[in-house]
C-alpha cells in the first residue's frame, strides 16, 4: 500500500465517520436534549408555583 493509498483510505473511513455523527448521533442528541428542556421546564414551573405559595399575603 502507497502512502496515497493509505490517505485515501483514511479519507474515505473519515467520511464514514461524518456520515454516521451527521445521521446517527446529532439527531438522537438533538432529542435528548429537547426531551431534557422540556424536563426542565416542567420542574422549573413547579419550582416557580411552589414559590408563589410560599409568598407571604399581604
Amino acid at each position: 500500500m502507497t502512502f496515497e493509498d493509505a490517505g485515501r483510505a483514511i479519507d474515505r473511513e473519515f467520511e464514514k465517520l461524518r456520515k454516521y455523527f451527521n445521521d446517527e448521533v446529532r439527531p438522537e442528541t438533538k432529542k435528548e436534549t429537547a426531551e431534557f428542556l422540556r424536563k426542565s421546564a416542567a420542574r422549573m414551573i413547579k419550582m416557580a408555583e411552589r414559590l408563589e405559595k410560599e409568598q407571604p399575603k399581604s
